[in-house]
């Protein structure tokens, strides 16, 4: 397993940074999810980088 940099924006707007292994990759509700080693649930949307690659357009 391999730690991870996932930046994100939370449901607020603010800009969150974690550091954790990314445990799963799941769709629900026609919605992509991904779920982190302590159980954090990041909506796939919201996701700006992970371990420097950008994920969404700028």
């Amino acid at each position: 397993m391999k730690l991870a940099e996932i930046i994100y924006q939370d449901p607020n707007g603010q800009v969150c940074v974690v550091h954790g292994v990314i445990r799963e990759v799941l769709s629900r509700a026609g919605r992509d999810f991904v779920v982190l080693g302590k159980g954090q649930v990041v909506s796939a949307d919201h996701i700006i980088m992970i371990d420097g690659e950008r994920l969404t357009k700028e």
